[in-house]
């Protein structure tokens, strides 16, 4: 008996010495964590300290080389004293930033210190955000991530993947093929499909109502249009849609009737806004009394709130928002809900300006947008609630429309819907029939119409 009680409390001593031993290696792998947080801290506060007096440097050797009368030592020879060129000495310091975390942190691939090509203002500016990108990633909190039927997690795969990349982000563009093949097949669907609305549809008796206006000979329409609505009695708010599309090809019409070359010409980029956009898009948010459809090169409130994030005193100079060409936003407040790009040529999917606004632009001030929300009425409301913002990408008389939502702590997710073509004549009445479909869906469904919603239940709720 003695002997099996002393093998039994061998046993349990050994178990607690296990137990003790996994314990004290957690917390070494903590305190190496922090302490590489401390010196990235530290470098990056050093390497900006560095950059700004580089530039204060350059103001002056600008003017020219001051001559030394004393030493007379040539301007194109470096003394032994002197410091390195300012190029060779970034390159070296970033290299010292980028090493130390390959080395800390054990990954398998290296960083780029000089990502692309450009100026070298352009790569201390690359250099900052990148090493911005590894502080976000590194202060996750594991509990936090997107977890994958694998096991794995989506914010460790993104971060592999972008890292030697020139843009860092935790968007996942579901729409985007590269991205998508980094995770498998049962990944890959749970990432797309993981706490997604569920596609919407309208109302049958709008939809019926829309499709009386599929006529492709403008005397159709004609006839259609000048026969008016016939609702009586006649709500303003319940029945606005109705009027709402009647309204549309009302404008509409006259151009295909009198001037058919409008829609095939080149024009500035404010034509299409004036002149499409505004009648299909901005229209059709009237009835939100609450909110504005504002066109012009505004400035983002939802990025300009995070560009002050940390400003404590008047004496900081205050950043401004991204411009856009069009936001929705709450009347006299800050709240923001859409936002919209808009170009004059349409270049194709690989023109600049698509690439540009669609894929870094409007996804970062959506972002910007969701974080707005989170930090109001937090994580868990907004993901409860499948809130999302919409984004309005168009480019002469294409539309495309993106959606945006977060399903981790971490991770925002960008849908991209099938681009829509405005139709240069009647005959393709179906492809104006399409947007004007898409844009009542992102109004109905997708964004505005569910969180006011939601938020006054929420706010009836609260008041009880």
């Amino acid at each position: 008996m003695n002997n099996n009680a002393s093998r039994k409390i061998k046993k349990i001593l050994k178990k607690k010495s296990r137990y003790l031993s996994r314990i004290m290696e957690n917390i070494e792998n903590e305190q190496k964590i922090a302490i590489k947080k401390l010196q990235l801290k530290a470098l990056i506060a050093s390497s900006e300290e560095y950059v700004e007096r580089s530039h204060g440097a350059r103001s002056i050797v600008a003017h020219g080389p001051l001559s030394n009368e004393i030493n007379q030592v040539p301007h194109n020879v470096i003394p032994a004293t002197q410091s390195k060129p300012e190029g060779q000495h970034v390159k070296e310091y970033h290299k010292q930033i980028y090493d130390l975390q390959n080395q800390e942190m054990n990954f398998d691939k290296g960083t780029d210190a000089t990502p692309g090509t450009g100026s070298h203002e352009q790569h201390e500016i690359m250099d900052k955000f990148r090493l911005q990108f590894e502080e976000r990633f590194l202060n996750m909190k594991q509990d936090g991530k997107w977890k994958l039927p694998s096991g794995k997690y989506v914010e460790d795969i993104i971060y592999e993947y972008a890292r030697n990349l020139s843009y860092e982000s935790f968007i996942i563009d579901i729409s985007n093929e590269d991205v998508m093949n980094l995770f498998d097949y049962n990944d890959r669907d749970f990432v797309m499909t993981n706490n997604i609305l569920p596609e919407p549809s309208i109302d049958d008796e709008l939809m019926e109502h829309l499709l009386r206006y599929r006529k492709d000979k403008s005397q159709e329409l004609r006839k259609l249009v000048n026969d008016g609505l016939h609702i009586s009695p006649y709500d303003p708010v319940k029945h606005f849609h109705y009027q709402y599309v009647h309204q549309v090809f009302s404008q509409l019409l006259p151009r295909y009737e009198l001037r058919p070359d409008d829609f095939t010409n080149s024009h500035l980029e404010g034509w299409f806004t004036s002149n499409v956009w505004s009648i299909i898009v901005d229209a059709c948010f009237i009835d939100l009394q609450s909110i504005e459809f504002i066109r012009g090169e505004g400035c983002s409130r939802a990025s300009a709130q995070r560009k002050n994030t940390g400003r404590a005193s008047p004496k900081e100079k205050a950043m401004f928002g991204r411009k856009c060409d069009g936001i929705a936003r709450k009347v006299g407040s800050l709240d923001e809900y859409a936002i919209s790009e808009e170009g004059r040529i349409w270049n194709g999917e690989n023109g600049t300006k698509y690439l540009s606004d669609g894929g870094l632009k409007m996804p970062k001030i959506m972002k910007d947008m969701l974080h707005q929300k989170i930090n109001k009425h937090g994580l868990s409301f907004v993901k409860t609630h499948q809130l999302e913002i919409i984004g309005f990408l168009h480019s002469a008389q294409y539309l495309q429309l993106l959606v945006m939502d977060i399903p981790s702590w971490y991770v925002c997710r960008i849908q991209r819907k099938p681009l829509c073509e405005f139709p240069k004549t009647l005959v393709n009445v179906d492809e104006l029939i399409t947007i004007i479909h898409e844009v009542l869906v992102a109004k109905l469904l997708h964004s505005f119409l569910q969180f006011f919603t939601i938020l006054y239940v929420f706010v009836l709720l609260s008041a009880e």
